[in-house]
């Protein structure tokens, strides 16, 4: 509620005004007061125009060991917000632990084979390692002279 008194309150005036109104909602519904000025006064503390007016823009950059805090600081100055991405994560080190395929070695794969004489190509599918496929098409080429692999 206080949220929306916030956002929705076109000046100071009626925010104020509203936000009254939910302190006598709450206080009729038997709220501490206590409570009432804490949950207010935690919420304007961490949503207040203050704190939006002061943060201009965000920046993300690499996190580096010894120059991250002194970046953070110099940007602060200027009002820039600044979030660090780490770029060597454990994530990342474990996803990748098997070495590519070759492309001569992958199986189940499309391949493109062009004619030498003419535009003509052939366009193939196979469940056999590339190059295993690629050898039947050359020795067929060589006893026909008309197709080149690629």
């Amino acid at each position: 509620m206080i949220y929306r008194a916030q956002e929705l309150s076109s000046n100071d005036t009626e925010k104020d005004k509203e936000i009254n109104n939910i302190k006598k909602i709450l206080q009729n519904n038997n709220y501490p007061d206590g409570f009432i000025k804490n949950v207010i006064k935690t919420f304007m503390n961490k949503n207040g125009k203050s704190q939006k007016e002061n943060v201009i823009t965000t920046i993300k950059i690499p996190y580096l060991q010894n120059t991250a805090e002194s970046i953070r600081a110099f940007l602060a100055k200027y009002n820039i917000r600044t979030v660090f991405q780490i770029n060597n994560t454990l994530k990342k080190m474990l996803t990748h632990l098997k070495d590519p395929i070759k492309k001569d070695d992958q199986t189940n794969c499309v391949y493109k084979v062009k004619c030498q004489d003419c535009n003509a190509t052939y366009v193939g599918e196979t469940s056999r390692q590339l190059k295993t496929r690629l050898k039947n098409i050359k020795d067929i080429s060589d006893t026909h002279r008309k197709f080149k692999y690629s």
